[in-house]
């Protein structure tokens, strides 16, 4: 049985968007630095799980970057860890991820956050 194509391309697209998490956001740097590495994890699971950025990628001081990952259904608190350009790191801690469409990561000489939209 052959299915026209408009068929196939609108399951495709159901399929992506039914295996997409509900806690993918976009990421904005605003840490004041490049980011080289970028991880995430359950607060409560303090393992780092694999580097987010693709291999030789920077995210550049303002430049944003959509966060696709596999979250379990009960962790709503995320941490973050970046690795500037200098190998400085940076842990945000804490996140709630449900329902944010954007996180900004910030540095300033006091304090990291992480701003939640």
């Amino acid at each position: 049985m052959k299915f026209p194509a408009a068929l196939l391309a609108a399951f495709a697209a159901a399929l992506v968007s039914a295996s997409a998490s509900e806690l993918d956001f976009t990421l904005v740097n605003k840490t004041g630095h490049s980011i080289d590495a970028l991880y995430l994890s359950a607060s409560a699971d303090k393992d780092w799980n694999e580097n987010l950025l693709p291999n030789g990628t920077t995210l550049a001081e303002g430049a944003k970057a959509a966060v696709k990952f596999e979250a379990k259904p009960n962790d709503a608190d995320w941490d973050i860890r970046a690795v500037d350009d200098d190998g400085t790191v940076f842990t945000f801690e804490k996140i709630n991820l449900i329902d944010a469409k954007t996180v900004t990561l910030e540095v300033t000489a006091t304090a990291t956050s992480a701003v939640v939209e």
